[in-house]
């Protein structure tokens, strides 16, 4: 084997291994938002498997189905990351670091296909790998148990192997993208983007391709996969699943939802901040203007959020738009077709965003994170005369950044794991009248206690427990419902630590905008609290 050839396979190795590494410490991770509720719906299709929707969860109301007899879709997602995490189950017999290793293994794999990217089109490919690794919308997924590990790793390997076959005209090539591009649409709906990414390439690469006809293939058997699975759901349910989905999944476009994707953009694409290092000295000096005058407005009465809260907006903000402007700025020295392919990327991600969902969450970022860091690594090396240098500052701060956000969600998880114990040691069992509230799925470790979840249209009797999260999801219906609540008990899991992923407060919403408007903060206060409370009377007119 030649040193080249050697070289390249240590290399391939570390890009493999680095999300491993990464994700390592938090295998056992506790539950946390959708974790709980992918493992139920994995239960049932392990013993199910052609009954993929008829799953039961506390959704919204206990013991939902997730395809309501009405025809309403509960689960707006198909069911293939389900199926894989049902494959694990069998493997593993329930052990849940099993189950996060698996996802684990498939980033590893997303980022051999980044670093094969990146090595094409950068002089610094592993940078760019470990940018993308270390970033909260990669570190932070890979994993949990979520979708988007799955389906932007499969989306990135579909869409290496197209590249490849348009160099090679390699039919093999196309065929094993389709398969990977379709598995990936069957994980996630928005890895439809590959089409429009895929065609971008195709169409920059057109006149250098020997027989444009083999990446058709691959469209034709993603596109495949996706009617396959619409005939089946169709037959069993009586609709097509993304048809009866797409209600839940398409909204207008409105001027809020832009701010929040390019705060949560630079905020979980952290190599967006080479921006502050690489754009021309006015744009900066402008860009640091205009986060000082956001945060003044967000901190005034019409913004409504505390000084760093409103600081961080401001930053993020800035961020965002001062990379954009410095990927789009650079155009005059882009080596077509890679560069043009990857700004291709990075904005049509944001034109498919702005149709989709109300609300953005910083794992939605993984499939554009692998564009932010070749972006970034491209435009350190085409504006600094030392480029390692400042790739090195880059990575070692996003290392410290991201890893700071994993530990934060690794302890803010853990307290609903650890509420348990201090239960049981206070003597406080579960009911058929014990209610919890908060997230039903974060809060599930309660189910097997005892405990009962409780929804808007639960009737709170007196009599009744309420025990209710305040830091990362408190249902403020609660305030509202006409019953008078007596305390009983507080637990309080205090730390030093400043960073939190979920802190209504501290307007926080990693998992969700709707939380906060931020990806994450910097707060005083508890990883979590949790209030017992006792309903002592109902006021049936109040």
């Amino acid at each position: 084997m030649t040193s080249l050839a050697a070289d390249l396979r240590r290399a391939r190795l570390i890009a493999f291994f680095l999300p491993l590494l990464l994700s390592a410490p938090f295998l056992h991770r506790a539950f946390f938002v959708d974790d709980g509720y992918f493992v139920r719906i994995a239960t049932w299709l392990k013993d199910h498997p052609s009954a993929p929707y008829d799953f039961r969860a506390d959704d919204a109301g206990r013991d939902t189905l997730g395809w309501e007899k009405s025809g309403f879709v509960r689960m707006v997602n198909p069911l293939a990351q389900h199926y894989y995490l049902a494959l694990l189950l069998k493997i593993g017999g329930g052990r849940i670091w099993v189950l996060r290793l698996g996802t684990a293994l498939l980033t590893g794999f997303g980022a051999v296909a980044l670093f094969e990217l990146a090595r094409r089109w950068t002089s610094h490919p592993l940078a760019a790998t470990a940018l993308a690794a270390v970033s909260p919308a990669w570190w932070g997924t890979a994993h949990s148990l979520l979708i988007d590990s799955t389906m932007g790793s499969l989306m990135l390997g579909g869409v290496y192997l197209f590249i490849r076959a348009a160099e090679t005209d390699s039919l093999g090539r196309s065929i094993a993208s389709g398969i990977l591009l379709g598995l990936a649409i069957l994980s996630k709906y928005p890895a439809v983007f590959a089409f429009p990414l895929t065609a971008a390439w195709w169409f920059l690469y057109r006149k250098k391709s020997g027989r444009p006809w083999i990446l058709v293939v691959s469209w034709v058997i993603a596109a495949g996969f996706l009617i396959g699975y619409s005939v089946w759901t169709a037959r069993l349910y009586g609709r097509p699943h993304i048809l009866a989905a797409s209600a839940r999944m398409v909204h207008e476009f409105g001027w809020p939802k832009v701010v929040v994707l390019l705060v949560f953009f630079s905020g979980a694409c952290l190599p967006a901040f080479a921006a502050w290092l690489t754009a021309p000295r006015r744009a900066r000096a402008l860009a640091l203007v205009g986060a000082a005058a956001m945060a003044f407005f967000f901190a005034g009465p019409r913004g409504g959020f505390d000084v760093v809260g409103a600081s961080l907006l401001g930053l993020f903000i800035a961020t965002a738009v001062l990379f954009l402007a410095n990927v789009a700025g650079e155009y005059r020295g882009w080596i077509w077709p890679r560069d043009a392919f990857v700004a291709a990327w990075i904005f049509g991600f944001f034109a498919m965003m702005l149709s989709v969902m109300d609300w953005v969450a910083v794992r939605y970022y993984f499939i554009v994170a692998p564009a932010a860091a070749i972006a970034a690594v491209r435009l350190v090396e085409q504006t600094a005369a030392a480029p390692r240098r400042i790739l090195a500052v880059l990575l070692a701060g996003s290392f410290l950044v991201g890893g700071a956000v994993v530990y934060a969600d690794y302890r803010q998880a853990e307290a609903s794991r650890a509420l348990v114990a201090d239960l049981r040691a206070g003597g406080f069992t579960g009911g058929p009248r014990h209610f919890y509230l908060g997230d039903s799925f974060t809060m599930s470790y309660l189910r097997a206690e005892g405990w009962s979840p409780c929804f808007a249209d639960t009737r709170l009797e007196p009599g009744d427990w309420i025990l209710a999260s305040e830091v990362t999801m408190p249902l403020v219906w609660l305030n509202r419902e006409p019953v008078t609540l007596k305390p009983l008990v507080s637990f309080d899991f205090p730390t030093r630590f400043p960073i939190k992923v979920m802190d209504y407060a501290g307007s926080a919403g990693f998992y969700a905008s709707v939380w906060g408007a931020l990806p994450y903060t910097w707060s005083r206060g508890p990883w979590e609290r949790y209030q017992l409370y006792q309903v002592v009377a109902r006021r049936e007119n109040g």
